[in-house]
This record gives C-alpha cells, structure tokens and sequence, in this order.
C-alpha cells in the first residue's frame, strides 16, 4: 500500500464517518487508556475495544 501523504496529519482528520474530536468519544479514549503509558499499549487497547464492544456487520467472503 503506497501512502498518498507523508504527513501523517494527513491522516488524522475527522471525516463525517470519523469524528474522533467529540467529547463522548474524547472521554472514552481516554477512560480506556488511563492505565496505560505507551503509545503501543494504548492502540492495541483501542483497537480491541472497538473489535470487542462496536457491533459489526456479518459480511460473506468468496473464495474462488
């Protein structure tokens, strides 16, 4: 995958499907991340919140 920017701000925008600066969000982020002091830890922590908790829909891969 090649980047489109080298600037990661870039990437860090909100979009209307990502709004990442609302207070509940703000206020969960970091009620998850409290405890923890790395950078690593916190994103892991993140990710599996959102894996864990943010319901998904089912989706069917084909395989040929």
């Amino acid at each position: 995958m090649k980047l489109r920017s080298q600037n990661l701000a870039d990437y860090l925008q909100c979009t209307a499907i990502i709004d990442w600066q609302t207070p509940a969000i703000i206020e969960q982020t970091q009620a998850i991340t409290a405890s923890l002091t790395h950078d690593i830890e916190k994103a892991q922590a993140l990710f599996e919140w959102v894996r864990d908790t943010i319901p998904m829909p089912a989706i069917s891969i084909q395989m040929w």
